[in-house]
């Protein structure tokens, strides 16, 4: 799993890519290493919950951030 300690040993933004279930990223610890710059740009295949509700941070956070549903299916 993606927690606070395995964003903390990636280079400074860096870009970070999830094509696996929702689940396997801490998004508390996401969304931190987003605001200090630890990652520069993020995206995902799938969230948890999944779809992300209307209004949660991914889709207005300033850092980069893109969601590309499903998109392991093709």
């Amino acid at each position: 799993m993606w927690q606070a300690a395995a964003f903390a040993g990636m280079a400074d933004g860096g870009r970070w890519v999830s094509i696996a279930r929702g689940t396997i990223v801490d998004q508390d610890a996401l969304r931190a290493a987003l605001d200090s710059g630890r990652v520069a740009r993020a995206s995902l295949d799938t969230a948890d919950p999944d779809p992300l509700p209307a209004g949660h941070w991914w889709y207005d956070h300033p850092r980069d951030t893109g969601s590309q549903p499903r998109c392991t299916q093709v």
